[in-house]
């Protein structure tokens, strides 16, 4: 459905898995985040950043706290969080009229 572009199908699919993980296995859950993961995708296909980024956020909570901050599926989330705020931030700033995102600027990176 989703690389159909039948976001709509997609959604209330995706919505019902989440539920079903929820439920029996705890919102803490490794295949909770899965399912989150795949929501936040659905919300950034549709230009929903905001939606995008609480999905992304509360699967990368739940992957730091069941594997560690070094695992692949940390990276992940990591990596759809970024591309969430990235793409999110450049569609912001072309509706506000702001101007193209200096993709070459770089950034202080306080995590060290």
């Amino acid at each position: 459905m989703f690389q159909q572009g039948n976001y709509t199908k997609a959604t209330v699919a995706a919505k019902k898995a989440l539920l079903a993980a929820e439920q029996p296995l705890g919102p803490g859950h490794p295949d909770v985040a899965t399912s989150l993961n795949n929501l936040g995708m659905l919300c950034y296909a549709q230009e929903q950043f905001i939606q995008a980024e609480s999905f992304h956020l509360r699967a990368l909570t739940i992957r730091e706290k069941a594997f560690g901050p070094d695992h692949l599926d940390v990276a992940q989330s990591l990596n759809n969080l970024g591309i969430s705020y990235s793409w999110g931030a450049a569609r912001l700033s072309e509706t506000s009229g702001c101007g193209k995102l200096n993709r070459n600027r770089r950034y202080r990176d306080d995590s060290r």
